[in-house]
């Protein structure tokens, strides 16, 4: 009975040990729980990190504060493509974002309401910087940057050789997908990475030598095809060499080649044909001098090979297979008029105006007695003044030039008017500031030659009536 007693008097013990040790032990964990729950109500847990910054046991204001120091140290990303490196600024995409968000999120990640010390034993987390980017921006900052690195694909190609159709190979080209790096950049702006590395992958042709194969049979079918073309009993045949050579592939509406032909080709054999039927047009020269007709040499049409009639022609039998036996459409080349002025200036006084250089001399028996600046008509307008040799046919003092009979808003008073041909003339112009410049292209006169007071005066008092006026470019 002893050896029963005592041994249930140490059961009772352990058990009562085994009830103080929890109760003193859930104590323990209550307070460190209420501890917690009071010293991290408004701090970062640890183990949450923000662009490699640890935020543990920071305030709001603390987080607020890293995540603008964040956004003010991530000047650039690196971002690399084939081993080629650019500088992409935050600036640049205007990235921006919300500190105030970042800070609450931080601080309610891996909080437990009810048990805080959980939130110790979870594992670490990386936060966003709950970023915006323009993403216009950054689409239009990647269409300068991806298409260096984009090589297109090389279609295969079908050429006549030795008479038969030969398929070229072609070969892969390569690009970056546009939408996966402005998804990758995005995130690595917004995770505040500071560099991003994409690659270029292989972008295949369209056109292979395994969908050309029944391309290559079409062509041979037209090679066989006749082609006659007439011109004044002469015939031009082009053999099947050069008809295989007026077609190729290309990509169709459904991404599949289709046949097509090629208008250069085709003109590049018309060349040759319209060295049999061009005839070059003879020009009409008229020879004149001092504004009098001496001579002219009557001039005759000529004729040329309508190719770009022919060209659509042909390409569209060659497509249908259809023979062709035709006459070969010719245009009419007009001929030109060339005028051939000369001028025998073996005057004793005469005026030579000279429109580019905006400037007047007065000769008197082979010498220059005077010579000024001037403002002619306003070619850029539509008012140039004109140009040949003329004479002066008479002279007024005091003159009011009223252009409103003629159509033009304008009634100025000179001083000195010397007409020469109909309603052109040599005249004074005092509200003009400046004479001799470019100007005149555009605020020039409606057609006179506008002088200086000064040398207008004195031109009067020299000229004659039925003196010569040289105006030339």
């Amino acid at each position: 009975m002893i050896n029963v007693k005592t041994k249930n008097m140490s059961q009772s013990r352990f058990i009562k040990f085994i009830t103080v040790s929890s109760f003193i032990v859930g104590a323990i964990f209550m307070a460190a729980n209420l501890f917690l729950s009071s010293a991290y109500a408004d701090r970062v847990l640890p183990g949450i990190h923000l662009a490699g910054i640890d935020l543990s046991g920071m305030r709001g204001s603390q987080v607020r504060a890293a995540a603008s120091r964040v956004v003010a140290e991530q000047n650039s990303i690196k971002l690399s493509v084939d081993n080629q490196n650019f500088d992409i600024h935050a600036a640049d995409v205007d990235l921006t974002t919300d500190p105030v968000a970042i800070a609450s999120e931080a601080i309610k990640t891996n909080q437990k309401p009810w048990l805080p010390i959980l939130g110790f034993v979870q594992p670490p987390k990386q936060l966003g910087l709950r970023y915006q980017v323009d993403g216009e921006k950054v689409q239009n900052l990647l269409q300068t940057i991806l298409p260096k690195f984009s090589v297109a694909p090389t279609d295969a190609t079908i050429t006549v050789d030795n008479g038969r159709p030969t398929i070229q190979p072609g070969a892969n080209g390569k690009a970056v997908d546009p939408n996966q790096a402005h998804s990758l950049l995005t995130d690595a702006l917004g995770l505040g990475a500071t560099s991003l590395h994409l690659d270029s992958a292989p972008v295949a042709p369209v056109l292979t030598p395994e969908n050309l194969q029944p391309i290559v049979a079409q062509i041979k079918q037209r090679m066989k095809m006749t082609i006659i073309l007439s011109y004044q009993g002469k015939k031009f045949q082009p053999d099947a060499a050069t008809i295989g050579s007026w077609l190729g592939a290309a990509e169709g509406d459904n991404g599949q080649p289709i046949l097509v032909a090629k208008p250069d080709q085709i003109k590049k054999y018309l060349a040759s044909v319209s060295k049999s039927v061009d005839i070059k047009p003879k020009d009409k020269v008229i020879n004149t001098v001092n504004g009098s007709v001496q001579s002219t040499t009557e001039g005759t049409n000529g004729l040329r090979l309508d190719q770009d009639t022919l060209t659509t022609s042909l390409a569209g039998r060659v497509l249908a297979d259809q023979s062709l036996k035709t006459e070969v459409p010719t245009q009419v080349l007009a001929f030109k008029t060339i005028y051939n002025r000369t001028y025998n200036l073996d005057f004793g006084k005469y005026i030579e105006v000279n429109l580019s250089m905006q400037h007047l001399w007065v000769y008197q028996d082979h010498q220059v007695v005077m010579d000024t600046p001037i403002t002619s008509g306003s070619t850029g307008t539509g008012h140039p003044t004109v140009q040949g040799l003329f004479a002066v046919y008479t002279k007024e003092r005091n003159r009011w030039l009223d252009g409103r009979p003629l159509g033009y808003n304008y009634d100025v008073y000179v001083q000195y008017w010397m007409p020469f041909y109909a309603d052109y003339g040599l005249h004074d112009a005092t509200w003009r500031h400046s004479f001799g410049g470019p100007d005149y292209y555009y605020g020039g006169s409606h057609g006179c030659v506008n002088m200086p007071p000064p040398s207008a005066a004195w031109l009067y008092g020299w000229v004659d009536v039925g003196t010569p006026v040289w105006i030339h470019g």
